[in-house]
């Protein structure tokens, strides 16, 4: 099975940890897209989609995150990676291409008509997508099997962007999804679901760390799902569920006391 990643930048942890994964289970991919942009054309990219509103309240969460200090996501990957073996899970994605003999492409967007060209001159069947844009028809349909995606919610109950924080909020439990990328946001067919407990102690930052790892674990076991069988293990996205947005940073601070206090689903 050929395989390509999208990366929302070089340096992105998530998507050089998932690089290192595949390599380390003779799964290495053939391509790489890096869509890394300035802040100020990624800032008017969110604007364009989602909002003046939307984006305002995005740099509130931000400063929120810098405030809060860095997040644990470096420490879960490295605590996986460690376990796992993956070698050099951190090294920039490039550097890493050009070691593994790799196609890197660095590409204005996911459906910039090079990135597109590039899954279909590499003849790519799974496409594993690390970043949070909305991809149009002629990438969705340029991977022979299609693009997968992890979702940090249990699909098809929350979709859309916050998941997390909206399902803590909900009272719902909280998860990963593994599904693939469809027209509508988060409803394409699922592949894989896990839940996650909520430890005592457990913060926002700590859980959406650990879900970043689960996402590497869980994308690396639907891919060997996929190679045994690529028509099955597919569940359709059908279901009560709802499309969810930016959460405001009021309602994310009573996401933070819910969890504190352990006023959350505790999963498993």
């Amino acid at each position: 099975m050929r395989l390509g990643i999208v990366s929302p930048a070089d340096d992105n942890l998530y998507s050089a940890t998932l690089l290192a994964a595949l390599a380390a289970s003779s799964d290495t991919p053939c391509l790489v897209i890096s869509t890394h942009r300035s802040r100020f054309a990624r800032a008017m990219a969110y604007v364009g989609r989602h909002g003046w509103r939307a984006f305002l309240r995005r740099l509130l969460e931000e400063a929120d995150l810098a405030e809060a200090g860095p997040a644990s996501a470096r420490r879960c990957l490295q605590e996986l990676s460690d376990s796992r073996g993956f070698g050099n899970w951190d090294r920039p994605l490039s550097r890493s291409c050009q070691v593994m003999g790799i196609e890197y492409l660095h590409a204005a967007s996911v459906n910039a008509p090079a990135a597109v060209e590039a899954v279909r001159r590499n003849r790519v069947d799974v496409l594993l997508s690390a970043v949070a844009e909305l991809y149009r028809s002629p990438m969705i349909e340029a991977p022979t099997i299609g693009i997968l995606n992890a979702h940090m919610a249990l699909l098809p109950r929350v979709r859309g962007m916050n998941a997390l924080e909206w399902s803590a909020l909900l009272g719902q439990p909280i998860g990963v999804t593994i599904h693939f990328v469809a027209h509508r946001v988060d409803t394409g067919a699922i592949v894989l679901r896990r839940e996650m407990a909520v430890a005592p102690g457990d913060t926002l930052d700590t859980l959406r760390a650990r879900s970043i790892a689960v996402n590497v674990e869980l994308m690396i076991e639907a891919v060997s799902s996929l190679k045994a069988d690529p028509a099955g293990r597919r569940e359709p996205c059908a279901g009560e569920g709802k499309q969810y947005f930016v959460m405001h940073p009021r309602l994310k601070e009573i996401v933070r006391q819910k969890i504190s206090t352990g006023s959350v689903s505790t999963g498993r």
